[in-house]
């Protein structure tokens, strides 16, 4: 298995993987990285392939079918808890329906941020439990974190205090510095999340169930869109608002990304604002069925 630290010079994701996890790294509150040996661990060694929605813009439509069979990772949701805004069009102006693997799952908003070599990383908080003995462990878990990291910052703050470095130099130690965080993570976090995780999803779905507030957040891997559905001539979708009342104009821009869609053999679903043939609760139920097909409830 390659290390951290090669992984973070492959390709493109090099620098930008460096900059944004050391900038996480140093960041209130404690974060781990969703690699995939942490995830493996969480989820024990089982990959779920589930079927989930993820909100965009037509901007990020674009983007999001350049990931399809890469290990950049999304946020999504099943919908299971608070539903999108009615009608599709007067949320985000696109609505990806996208199987992918499970890599986190959970039932409230996770907060998740990711880097820009693709790779989420989660906040440990107290409020990931669902009741207090859970609370105890993730307080526990937090502990360790926190105690690690205020070491490997005071060690890094005293070398590069005392030794006068060069921008590579620095790089190479906050690269070291991240590896040694990361496998901590794979060693002692990860297992303890592996622990709870099972009692947690189990106390939550017995005990609070659908209709809550907030909304299941799920990050996913390796996707594979299956449809899209687009409020045409919305200003929001566009990155220029400029475009305004020119509806020609807007009309080219969604009918070339609904060619695009379908060369990507993509369902292409046309939503008009204010129709009720789409809601929230039919996509919901199309996720839902699925799911519960594979397991994953």
């Amino acid at each position: 298995m390659k290390s951290f630290k090669v992984h973070l010079n492959e390709d493109s994701t090099a620098s930008t993987f460096q900059r944004s996890s050391w900038s996480l790294l140093q960041r209130s509150g404690e974060w781990i990285p969703l690699t995939n040996k942490i995830s493996n661990i969480i989820n024990d060694g089982k990959t779920k392939r589930i079927l989930a929605l993820h909100t965009s813009n037509l901007d990020g439509a674009y983007g999001l079918i350049k990931l399809q069979g890469k290990r950049n990772q999304i946020s999504v949701t099943t919908g299971r808890s608070e539903p999108f805004y009615g009608v599709v069009s007067q949320n985000s102006g696109v609505i990806a329906v996208v199987y992918g693997d499970v890599k986190f799952s959970h039932w409230d908003d996770a907060w998740s941020e990711v880097d820009r070599g693709g790779t989420r990383w989660i906040k440990i908080k107290k409020d990931f439990a669902s009741n207090e003995q859970l609370e105890d462990e993730y307080n526990k878990i937090n502990a360790k974190l926190y105690l690690f990291k205020t070491e490997l910052m005071k060690q890094y703050e005293e070398k590069t205090g005392t030794i006068r470095m060069n921008k590579d130099q620095l790089k190479k130690v906050k690269e070291n510095y991240i590896e040694a965080y990361v496998r901590f993570c794979e060693r002692f976090i990860a297992p303890e999340l592996q622990k709870i995780s099972d009692a947690r999803a189990k106390d939550y779905f017995e005990n609070i169930g659908e209709g809550s507030e907030g909304y299941d957040e799920i990050v996913m891997s390796n996707i594979k869109i299956k449809s899209f559905y687009v409020s045409p001539y919305n200003v929001s979708n566009l990155r220029y608002s400029r475009l305004g009342d020119r509806i020609s104009e807007q009309k080219l821009i969604f009918k070339k990304f609904a060619e695009h869609v379908k060369q990507n053999n993509i369902e292409y679903v046309r939503v008009i604002l204010g129709e009720e043939g789409v809601t929230s609760t039919a996509l919901k139920r199309q996720v839902r069925k699925y799911n519960q097909s594979v397991g994953f409830k």
